[in-house]
């Protein structure tokens, strides 16, 4: 599924809006190493590591 989106990241947060309408998502993140750690608010942490 291809999506188009715009983000900013500033002050630890980032926020994606995406343009297909289907809103704002905003996320507080962190970066330890290869590892991006990204939460939503209420939510869960999810964690990425560089390749």
């Amino acid at each position: 599924m291809d999506v188009e989106f715009t983000y900013t990241a500033k002050d630890g947060n980032l926020v994606i809006n995406c343009d297909e309408g289907w809103g704002e998502y905003k996320y507080t993140y962190s970066i330890n190493g290869d590892i991006l750690t990204l939460t939503e608010e209420g939510s869960s942490a999810y964690e990425y590591q560089k390749q």
